[in-house]
Formats: C-alpha cells, sequence, structure tokens
C-alpha cells in the first residue's frame, strides 16, 4: 500500500489522498480497508476531520498488519484503555447499559471520540499525578459542532495492587452477557 497526498491541478485548495495497492493479490483486503474508511468518515462534513480519521484508520491497519512482534501495551495505553473501561463500568446500570455503552465506544477502534452515541459524544481521559490531560485533536471537543460532547477525567494512579487492567476486564465480561 502507499499512501500519497496529491495536489488538485484545477483547483489548488483541494487535496486528494491517493490510496494505491501494490499486490492484486490483497485486492480483497484493500477494499475491506476502503470500505472501512468510506464508513468512518459518511457522516462527516469537516474536511480536517475527515483527513484525521482517514490516517488514523489507515494507521490503525499498517498497525495491524505489521509483522512485529507483538509488544504489550506501553503506560500510557494502558492508563488510557482503563479510562474507557471505568467509563463502561461506571455508566452501566445494567446488562443493556453494558451493551449500549460497549456498542458506541469507539476509542479501541481510534474513532475522534471514545464514545459515540449519535448526538452525544463522550472523550474520556486519564492523568496520573500532574493533573495533565492531552487532547490529540482540537475537534474532540469542539462545543460548536457537538451539542452535547462531554469530557470524563480519571485520575488514574499507580499504586501496587488496588486493581489492575485484568481485574476491570474481568469485572465487566461478568456482568455482560457471553455472546457480547
Amino acid at each position: 500500500l502507499t499512501v500519497n497526498i496529491l495536489e488538485d491541478l484545477e483547483n489548488k485548495e483541494k487535496k486528494f489522498i491517493s490510496l494505491k495497492l501494490k499486490n492484486n493479490n490483497l485486492l480483497e483486503i484493500f477494499l475491506e480497508l476502503i470500505e472501512s474508511i468510506i464508513d468512518e468518515v459518511k457522516l462527516e462534513n469537516d474536511k480536517s476531520i475527515i483527513i484525521n480519521l482517514i490516517i488514523k484508520k489507515i494507521h490503525v491497519w499498517i498497525k495491524f498488519f505489521k509483522r512485529e512482534k507483538f509488544e504489550s501495551l506501553s503506560e500510557e495505553e494502558i492508563r488510557g484503555l482503563m479510562g474507557e473501561l471505568l467509563f463502561i463500568k461506571k455508566f452501566s446500570t445494567n446488562k443493556d447499559g453494558f451493551k449500549k455503552n460497549i456498542h458506541n465506544w469507539k476509542g479501541c477502534e481510534n474513532g475522534l471520540h471514545d464514545f459515540d452515541f449519535k448526538e452525544i459524544k463522550a472523550e474520556v481521559k486519564t492523568f496520573a499525578k500532574s493533573g495533565v490531560i492531552h487532547i490529540s485533536y482540537a475537534e474532540q471537543l469542539d462545543i460548536n459542532k457537538y451539542k452535547e460532547i462531554y469530557l470524563i477525567c480519571f485520575n488514574l494512579l499507580k499504586d501496587n495492587g488496588t486493581f489492575s487492567l485484568n481485574e476491570l476486564v474481568a469485572e465487566i465480561k461478568s456482568k455482560i452477557d457471553k455472546d457480547l
């Protein structure tokens, strides 16, 4: 796969993202990539958000197909995942709530927002001792574009044995249907 950003020769204000398949034996997978990109951006109108979503989606696929040995998540990635799982846990009152929150969880897919409930968006951030949170894209918290958007912050400190990522996953799994 080659990815290029090209200028429109007729209109300098426009650009194209060119995705070129190098090996026709991978056409079926390539078409799935294109379909997933279209699904990701089809309801979006803001050009800068669309470009960011396309780039993020391509990075997810590249990461998936890399032939490197899988290494564990970084401490920051673990903290981010724990924040999203804590959101699911704390804002789910019953099995239907868990199901709804898990189905609307987009952070695991590198979506623009961690949780996308159509009209309502939720961005979950975690922080350690410093109390500083990082916003990846300003569009994530654009209150002019999104009528209802929430920023949920969890202070997670490393504390030997209070709870672990595995325990949090097991606790959520115990509260949902096995087929979910």
